[in-house]
C-alpha cells in the first residue's frame, strides 16, 4: 500500500524522538555555589487612584447646646466611649448596627445617653 512506508517512517521518527539523549553521566562539569542566608525582593509600583463619595459617619440625634467634646479628631474609640455631651447628656459610641426608628416617627433624642457612630468627623 502507498501509505505504509510513510507510516513506518513516522513510527521510526516518533521512537527516535521520544528516546532520552544518550549522554554519559559525569561528563558535565561540577559547579559549586556559596549559599548565603538573606532575602530577595522585587518592588513593582503601579500608578492607581481610588475615589468614593464621602458620607457622614453617624447621625446626631441630640438637640441642645454642645457642652463638651471628649475625643480628638481621628481618635479610635470603643463602644461605650463618650464622644461629646449635649446639655451635659453624653453621646456614646455604639457597636454594631443601631436600628433606625420606624417610618413616620421622629428622630428626637431619647432622654439620657444618645447613640452615635464610633467615628467622629
Amino acid at each position: 500500500m502507498p501509505g505504509e512506508p510513510v507510516f513506518a517512517a513516522g513510527w521510526w521518527a516518533a521512537e527516535v524522538a521520544s528516546e532520552p539523549p544518550n549522554v554519559p553521566l559525569g561528563t558535565a562539569p561540577t559547579i559549586l555555589h556559596t549559599v548565603q542566608e538573606g532575602s530577595l525582593e522585587r518592588v513593582v509600583s503601579y500608578p492607581t487612584s481610588a475615589l468614593w463619595p464621602s458620607a457622614p459617619a453617624g447621625v446626631n440625634g441630640a438637640a441642645g447646646t454642645l457642652t463638651s467634646i471628649d475625643v480628638q479628631d481621628g481618635q479610635s474609640v470603643d463602644a461605650g466611649t463618650v464622644l461629646y455631651t449635649v446639655d451635659l447628656r453624653p453621646a456614646v459610641a455604639a457597636a454594631d448596627n443601631v436600628p433606625s426608628p420606624p417610618s413616620g416617627t421622629s428622630r428626637k433624642a431619647p432622654p439620657g445617653p444618645t447613640s452615635s457612630s464610633s467615628r467622629t468627623s
